[in-house]
């Protein structure tokens, strides 16, 4: 255990000496929330870049006494480099044991890491158990990810079924992209137009777009285009490409300018199909 004597003398107007001294007795005792109440305080008080070794060690204290908090300040910090050395190797270590202790954000970050290969190569196999831990932990963005692991082979056989289970589970947990992969593997048109619509309430554009195009289409449902073009708008205005120019050709009609604006603005944020319909719409 660490010798506390070291931040017990440095009390600048810090807590009362008497509240002090509980925090070392309870951090000594393996408290893990009073050695992070006590990382807290010190780090107020110093003012240089980084944070001292005292500081430093008492969140590591915490967080082997399974203070998830901690263990996740840790992580970030050494990510990030702030106010600690940066390490990725340190942070991805901190993350693990932030995850082991119910952290479950913790576990998507790991699998992130694995997943985009900053701790050597990439591994999509450690990526998809870590996101499988981070979905069984309760976060949402990590069954998602967790479901495109399982349809896409990354731990053995393709798991569809599975995968599908694991989507509806982002779902309920308002994970906006969550939804819209479900409802792009629901072959209902009423559910999964009501998919889509769940996903760009969360925020998710390309379900807004998506709602959008069914609306308009009404295939299998009944067509309703104002709510189409609502939803093309939400889209478009979240820099969706596609979704301006199919707004763009709903409006063509009642709106030649704006379509033109439209058209062109979806041509700015990449679309080649908008480029050339403008160049045809502007001769």
């Amino acid at each position: 255990m660490l010798s506390l004597f070291a931040w017990v003398v440095p009390v600048f107007a810090a807590p009362a000496e008497g509240a002090w001294i509980g925090l070392r007795e309870a951090c000594e005792a393996g408290a893990g929330e009073a050695c992070r109440i006590a990382a807290e305080e010190l780090a107020e008080l110093e003012t240089g870049q980084m944070v001292s070794e005292t500081v430093i060690d008492l969140y590591r204290e915490a967080c082997n006494s399974a203070d998830a908090e901690s263990c996740g300040w840790l992580a970030e910090a050494f990510r990030d480099g702030a106010r600690v050395p940066a390490s990725i190797e340190e942070a991805a270590l901190f993350y693990e044991e932030a995850c082991d202790a119910g952290q479950a954000d913790a576990c998507r970050e790991i699998a992130d890491l694995h997943r985009l290969g900053h701790l050597g190569e990439i591994d999509t196999a450690a990526a998809a158990t870590w996101y499988l831990e981070g979905c069984d932990a309760g976060d949402p963005p990590s069954c998602t990810m967790a479901a495109l692991s399982l349809e896409q082979g990354e731990l053995g056989e393709a798991d569809y079924g599975r995968a599908k289970e694991l989507l509806a589970r982002a779902c309920e947990g308002e994970h906006g992209l969550g939804c819209s992969e479900l409802a792009g593997r629901t072959k209902d048109q009423k559910k999964r137009v009501q998919l889509f619509v769940s996903g760009c309430e969360l925020e998710e554009s390309i379900a807004c777009r998506e709602a959008g195009r069914a609306l308009w289409r009404g295939r299998g449902i009944e067509r309703d285009r104002e709510r189409a073009s609502s939803f093309l708008a939400t889209a478009c205005h979240r820099f969706d490409a596609v979704a301006c120019r199919e707004l763009a050709r709903s409006l063509r009609r009642q709106d030649r300018d704006g379509s033109v604006a439209l058209v062109e603005q979806a041509c700015k944020l990449g679309d080649e199909k908008a480029c050339v319909l403008g160049e045809r719409w502007t001769k």
